[in-house]
């Protein structure tokens, strides 16, 4: 049959909006999960340079008391 089709045309604009939807969709949850990366890397960061400096801190306090706090 010439001109068949498996799906109603009245269908298409549907299909196109469900499609597009998912596009979007797919967009928002790929920057959303980015962001997320993100944020998560920069508070690993922010903990890693916290720890640093309360050792320095720590050495420091060490260096001006004449305590030993790592060393016998």
């Amino acid at each position: 049959m010439v001109g068949s089709s498996l799906l109603p045309r009245f269908l298409y604009p549907f299909i196109f909006i469900f499609f597009v939807f998912c596009l979007c969709l797919l967009l928002f949850l790929s920057a959303f999960l980015l962001l997320l990366a993100l944020v998560h890397f920069c508070s690993f960061v922010f903990f890693c340079l916290a720890c640093l400096f309360a050792f320095l801190a720590l050495l420091f306090f060490q260096h001006l008391t004449n305590a030993s706090f790592f060393f016998s």
